[in-house]
């Protein structure tokens, strides 16, 4: 648990200021709210809603970045403090009540509890602070019409895109040789989440490389917020023509990017090349379980957007396609497309990750009746949709 430090003596205290609380449903969230109110109606702090924060508000998000901001979480579990580090706002002081010895279960709230805590802050005793940053990319497509991909990464917000989330993640890396003198090549890094992941589970170095600047932009701030930056590296690419020398790698992966480049046979070309001879690379890619109806396909371009369907292919094929550019073995293991419901959510997206998901599908009309869309879609063909792991010995 981390220790509390005093709020330092320039904190504005004017009123200008912003507070924030988890008022979840218990006796401490009670009390957060109560002392965040009472904060509020004293002209000490303005308040305002966490759960706009969980949902992208981007205007209260601004205001947030040049406020002086309190955030009082009720619990261990840290709520507040991982939506603001969701929304990687900077500079704010953090509260948990547990730090200051009160039990969610055991604290009766009463007024002369609230008046304690706000005391406490008032008189600048306790707190802890917080700081990060990181810049703030807007979406470039219609909600209503971008790609299945773009909509679901843009709009919705989700960080892991690709099937299976984390738990497929982490059964590709227990099936590479990954160890503390590896180097590995992440092929179409996104945000840098499985970068990160694997500097810090080995210890080794990382090289993550994406088209997108803006994604790679936001991989170097998340590794140095997990303080991997000395391991991992980032730099804008092309998968297709990879700028590293030849035999240069232990290990390569690449997750679910494959079905987004009409030339996959020169992308998996460029990752056998910049591989060690013996060295394995990893993919996780969407796969047919049986060849897709003609049905299938107009459908899954008009009902849900996907026009990266037309290049997924079965288990077979993709076998073949690996073993045809540069891999002399391939061992499968195929899945079912399974949906894993609000807790496989939290997991690969964070609690914060969670709130905004359900803030914008109870809020926004359009996101609500495409994610209707999406799960229809993907319920009505479980005969055809799947994902595989593919490792690949060069």
């Amino acid at each position: 648990m981390e220790t509390t430090t005093t709020i330092s003596n320039n904190k504005k205290q004017s009123g200008n200021g912003i507070v924030l609380a988890c008022s979840g449903g218990s006796d401490l969230g009670e009390l957060t709210d109560r002392v965040a109110r009472k904060l509020r109606e004293n002209k000490v702090y303005n308040m305002k809603c966490l759960a706009m924060v969980a949902a992208d508000n981007k205007e209260l998000i601004k205001s947030l970045q040049t406020s002086d901001v309190l955030v009082i979480d009720g619990c261990p579990i840290d709520c507040g403090k991982k939506i603001m580090e969701e929304a990687w706002l900077s500079d704010y002081s953090y509260i948990r009540l547990t730090d200051m010895g009160y039990q969610k279960g055991n604290t009766p709230v009463s007024d002369e509890l609230v008046n304690s805590i706000y005391n406490q802050i008032t008189n600048n005793k306790t707190g802890d602070k917080i700081i990060h940053n990181k810049p703030v990319f807007e979406p470039c497509c219609n909600e209503e019409t971008c790609d299945m991909f773009d909509f679901m990464s843009n709009y919705v917000g989700f960080k892991i895109l690709h099937p299976g989330g984390t738990k497929a993640t982490n059964t590709l890396l227990s099936k590479l040789p990954i160890n503390n003198k590896s180097r590995v090549l992440d092929i179409a890094c996104g945000k840098g989440r499985t970068s990160v992941q694997i500097a810090k589970k080995y210890g080794c170095k990382v090289v993550g490389i994406d088209i997108l600047e803006n994604s790679i932009e936001e991989a170097r701030l998340y590794a140095k917020k997990h303080g991997v930056e000395k391991l991992v590296s980032f730099q804008v690419a092309d998968a297709k023509n990879l700028p590293f020398f030849d035999n240069e790698f232990d290990v390569t992966i690449a997750q679910a990017m494959l079905i987004l480049i009409e030339d996959k046979n020169k992308v998996i070309q460029e990752a056998a090349r910049v591989l060690k001879p013996g060295g394995i690379s990893g993919w996780l890619e969407l796969s047919w379980k049986q060849a897709i109806t003609k049905e299938f396909q107009e459908n899954a371009s008009n009902e849900i957007c996907a026009k990266c369907i037309s290049n997924v292919i079965t288990f077979q094929e993709w076998e073949g396609t690996f073993k045809n550019n540069g891999f002399i073995e391939v061992n499968i293991s195929p899945f079912d497309m399974n949906y894993s419901g609000m807790s496989g959510m939290i997991k690969d997206e964070g609690i914060g990750g969670g709130i905004k998901f359900f803030y914008k599908y109870l809020s926004n009309t359009s996101i609500r009746k495409r994610m209707i869309k999406l799960d229809n879609f993907f319920k009505k063909y479980p005969e055809f949709i799947g994902f595989g792991i593919y490792i690949s010995k060069k």
